[in-house]
């Protein structure tokens, strides 16, 4: 099954850096697509230095969740 969002879906999201810790946070809705909120995220950051973070997004309202790793500072 995909993971997909809705506009009106209430979403968590989480970013970790490559250690676990956690660095930003996000409870909102109003986001269509994945990247937008892997974005949202991202702006909350004002450095990081690291190459690879961990996002987690969970769909409060479906009952999903995705986990996945992105490259940062190529």
């Amino acid at each position: 099954m995909r993971f997909r969002i809705a506009y009106k879906d209430t979403l968590r999201a989480y970013l970790y850096n490559s250690k676990g810790k956690l660095i930003a946070t996000l409870y909102d809705s109003g986001y269509t697509t994945i990247k937008q909120v892997e974005y949202a995220l991202l702006k909350k950051v004002p450095y990081y230095s690291g190459k690879r973070l961990e996002v987690s997004i969970l769909n409060e309202d479906k009952g999903t969740h995705k986990r996945y790793e992105i490259t940062v500072n190529n």
